[in-house]
């Protein structure tokens, strides 16, 4: 159990706004991954993209947020490794609702390259999650668990 002082101090020490900020420990390594919240303009190409800062501890001290991982206009990553831990799985959405997106890196620092999400192009994807998904989250289930869960509900194709 962690006890945090009265007096609140900022995470980041950084002048740009963050949301759906998630960190997660990879190793001895902390990684908060954020969207930067900046509105995109030919001097701050990086605003409403997916990016990652990382930190020797839970409290920092992070670093600068890397360069943007996911293009413009995306929110709400969300990171899986593939079943054997060798590859990550970033997927944001491309608000409001349009679609989502995944890029995939082989480890947290990249590089990042853009699988699915190509706006207008969805035949160019090569992974996709239903149309009404929104803000998701992954878990792991077991076979079992999945098996139950189709049993009960189907699958529509």
């Amino acid at each position: 159990l962690i006890t945090f002082s009265d007096h609140p101090t900022r995470l980041f020490d950084w002048d740009i706004g963050t949301i759906d900020v998630f960190i997660r420990k990879i190793g001895e390594q902390y990684f908060a991954v954020l969207k930067d919240e900046t509105y995109p303009t030919l001097y701050w190409t990086t605003g409403k993209t997916i990016r990652i800062a990382k930190a020797p501890a839970l409290l920092g001290p992070y670093s600068e947020p890397s360069g943007p991982i996911s293009p413009n206009f995306r929110e709400a990553p969300m990171l899986i490794p593939s079943p054997d831990g060798k590859i990550w799985y970033m997927y944001y959405e491309q608000y409001p609702g349009v679609s989502y997106g995944l890029s995939i890196a082989d480890n947290m620092s990249g590089p990042w390259y853009q699988a699915s999400g190509y706006t207008f192009y969805s035949d160019w994807d090569k992974y996709s999650l239903p149309p009404s998904v929104r803000h998701g989250c992954m878990i792991t289930i077991l076979k079992e668990e999945y098996n139950k869960l189709v049993d009960h509900f189907g699958i529509d194709q």
